[in-house]
């Protein structure tokens, strides 16, 4: 893996018949060229390496937390962890490898480059597995760039989204890679147009009901960012007053769905994504930063007005406006897991006993959506 900034990073992919590339642009966008892949299944072909690179970089960590530079010519590898788990995540898939686990190898440093050769030992589904790893380790004297005039010709696109599908359990949201229609003659004009993104949400973005606004409603809540290794810092707390009708923004995603937005301090939003129905069965909620980067969870009807969160634990209960065509809904008793760098909470929270399911909260909302 290859990184060219905070959000473009490549990926070469190479088996025993074909040999093909995998370039990431600003978070949004993934190119392929040569890459055997499933339709519809996309992003599995992105998801396997980055995980497997994430492991990789994980386990040199615990050999060598001082970094590449602490590495000698030759050190063997030979660790045992009886109680440290290491978890592994892109937005669209996870795992946890837990203790015990050991790891050995060997690795030695030349001119900056480290070459390690590794054995990972650990239990999965209650029997004994092994990883086996052979690379390189390095950090150059400056970040990499993409050439901005290369052509797009060759290239298949796809855009990294929430996408649904439809199941006897309801609509269901979750993340992809969905392949576009639209073509760019090079990498600057996609960029570009990724960049313009923002701008042509907005435009399409109209008052829920800017004839009934409605009376005034009250959101509290601190938010914090969440680093790579799940280190949370706090950005901060605000109480955003609003009227439903004029300051919650609805937007068009499909022809059967729509996205009720309110925007929030610190560049943040909250959303509800809907499926107007003759019976509410599910929905997502979305919590996003600066109209780009988000968290999110889907929601499916457990029973009555009590709506089970799809992946963990948690459950939101809520009430419906069955006379507003918008089909405005209002949540409460909420306790859910924010997946994804940005985390949200309101002021009433209590933090789950069970320390397996760290960092799920329970929070009371009074916000219509």
């Amino acid at each position: 893996m290859t990184m060219f900034g905070s959000e473009d990073f490549s990926v070469d992919i190479e088996d025993p018949s074909t040999t093909g590339t995998i370039i990431v642009i600003a978070g949004r966008a993934m190119l392929m060229r040569n890459v055997p892949h499933e339709g519809g299944f996309e992003i599995d072909t992105l998801d396997a390496p980055v995980l497997m690179h994430q492991l990789v970089i994980a386990l040199l960590d615990q050999a060598f937390p001082q970094g590449a530079g602490s590495v000698g010519s030759s050190v063997p590898i030979n660790i045992v962890q009886k109680s440290r788990a290491i978890r592994i995540a892109t937005p669209s898939a996870s795992g946890r490898l837990e203790a015990p686990w050991t790891l050995n190898g060997t690795a030695g440093s030349t001119d900056g480059r480290v070459q390690y050769d590794l054995r990972f030992e650990f239990t999965a589904n209650g029997a004994a597995t092994s990883l086996a790893f052979t690379g390189f380790w390095e950090k150059g004297p400056a970040s990499p760039t993409l050439d901005e005039h290369m052509s797009l010709d060759g290239w298949t696109v796809h855009w990294l989204t929430p996408m649904t599908s439809t199941s006897q359990r309801g609509v269901t949201i979750d993340y992809g890679a969905k392949p576009v229609s639209e073509h760019w003659p090079d990498l600057a004009a996609l960029r570009a147009y990724i960049a313009d993104e923002p701008a042509r949400r907005a435009r399409r973005r109209t008052p829920a009901d800017a004839a009934n606004p409605g009376e005034e409603r009250m959101f509290a809540y601190e938010a914090f960012s969440v680093d790579k290794h799940g280190v949370r810092t706090r950005v901060g707390e605000s109480v955003r007053d609003y009227r439903p009708g004029v300051d919650v923004l609805v937007e068009q995603t499909a022809t059967d769905a729509w996205k009720k937005m309110l925007p929030l301090d610190f560049g943040l939003s909250v959303s509800a994504i809907v499926y107007p129905k003759e019976e509410l069965t599910g929905f997502g909620l979305v919590l996003a930063k600066d109209d780009s980067g988000f968290s999110w969870e889907w929601f499916n009807r457990e029973r009555d007005d009590v709506f089970r969160k799809l992946l963990g634990g948690g459950s939101v209960r809520v009430s419906m406006d069955a006379g507003s065509s918008s089909r405005i809904f209002e949540c409460s008793i909420c306790r859910w897991m924010r997946r994804g760098p940005h985390r949200i909470r309101t002021v009433s929270f209590t933090k789950s006993k069970d320390r397996s399911r760290r960092q799920v909260e329970r929070a009371c909302v009074s916000a219509r959506f």
